[in-house]
């Protein structure tokens, strides 16, 4: 095996019956939805095989318990549908009976909900409601799963996430311990951001998750591979590196909404979408981290689902790579030098820079076409793969 392939989706916001419809693309009527079944056959017609499919919350819209068994029922057809061997995911702030009304808690319905809910192992699941989180084991890989919406129902706790710092300390003395085996990489998974998005909105951001960037220097003390953050609730696609102390940050995976209907201020900068991350085994395993892609695909009423065209998270981005925009582009600027007379050349001439191009995140990817067209070059792209360079 030299990948692991992940199948993220989140704020799936499901409706039925049109309740709420002007909120979500995924309704279903009489248990059924043609959006959804839309996803699913897209889904089959790449022809490939996952690993995971990680859901970051949000299942449900505005907390209806109707809805959510819909929503639940869905995502586990997902996995059935794709014959994918394993399911993880954590609720969202819309999955709690925030605002408590007749409810015994924001959490009663999640907690009693039949089949249980997140996890099928009582054992796990009982850890996972009485600590907030809990600790799942995989051949390759550590995943973790965390509410961020844990405190919902008291004050103004509903317009945030938080992990409590007690919390981040258990997690990082269970995952540091002897008996914690090491992998070649860790998953947190959790539906709030765990450091401010304020570019969305270009407004504060009030939203993020308290505790955030404590849990994230945390996880980064642990010294059991490096980590790979996922989370959704901003509706809002982004892929980047944490903040951090050390020379292996953690991967952050900002998920867009699979089928909630955009707000205003971000509907003409994004998508509904879902992705795919691929993570290089080999690679991340000799290196100490992460090495991978990510292919994100979108929908729109039409073409329904292709490959994104998103300037903050185009068709495909990477992770991993240690060389900067501007190290790249001397390295094919220096291809022109090494023949005489030469005024293309293509892919075949920069296979091994390409390699290195598929790990850079979407931002210094446009950074190494500028820096290439600054140059004088020209360039022929197709999905973050150069096909052609030219003098």
């Amino acid at each position: 095996m030299s990948k692991i392939r992940l199948l993220v989706i989140s704020d799936l916001h499901t409706t039925i019956n049109n309740n709420f419809s002007d909120d979500s693309r995924l309704n279903f009527s009489d248990g059924k939805s043609e959006f959804g079944d839309g996803i699913i056959n897209f889904l089959k017609s790449l022809d490939l095989e996952f690993d995971a499919i990680l859901c970051a919350g949000d299942i449900t819209n505005k907390a209806c318990k109707q809805s959510f068994s819909a929503g639940w029922d869905y995502v586990n057809s997902i996995q059935k549908s794709l014959n994918i061997p394993r399911l993880f995911t954590v609720p969202g702030n819309h999955d709690h009976n925030s605002r408590v009304g007749d409810d015994y808690s924001p959490i009663h319905n999640l907690q009693f909900y039949k089949p249980s809910f997140p996890l099928s192992s009582h054992e796990k699941n009982t850890h996972f409601w009485a600590w907030n989180w809990c600790h799942l084991e995989e051949d390759k890989y550590n995943v973790v799963l965390l509410n961020s919406s844990a405190y919902h129902g008291y004050g103004d706790e509903f317009k945030h996430g938080r992990v409590a710092l007690e919390v981040v300390d258990q997690i990082k003395e269970h995952m540091s311990h002897n008996n914690t085996r090491e992998k070649i990489f860790n998953i947190l998974l959790c539906h709030h951001h765990p450091e401010k998005m304020e570019y969305i909105d270009h407004d504060y951001d009030t939203e993020q998750m308290e505790g955030g960037k404590y849990l994230i220097d945390k996880l980064q003390d642990i010294d059991k591979g490096p980590w790979l953050i996922i989370h959704g609730h901003k509706h809002f696609a982004n892929l980047s590196y944490a903040s951090s102390n050390n020379n292996c940050p953690a991967i952050v995976l900002s998920a867009g909404s699979l089928s909630a209907k955009l707000y205003p201020s971000i509907k003409d900068r994004t998508s509904n979408q879902l992705y795919i991350i691929e993570v290089d085994i080999n690679k991340t395993d000799l290196e100490g981290k992460l090495f991978g892609t990510v292919l994100t695909y979108e929908w729109d009423m039409v073409s329904g689902w292709k490959p994104s065209r998103s300037e903050h998270l185009p068709a495909r981005g990477g992770f991993g790579c240690a060389d900067t925009p501007k190290s790249l582009a001397q390295q094919i600027i220096k291809k022109f030098d090494e023949k005489e007379n030469i005024k293309f050349i293509d892919s075949n001439d920069i296979t091994e820079i390409q390699s290195k191009i598929d790990n850079l995140p979407p931002i210094d990817f446009r950074r190494l076409v500028q820096k290439l067209e600054e140059a004088g070059f020209s360039l022929s792209i197709d999905q973050n793969k150069i096909i052609e360079v030219g003098k």
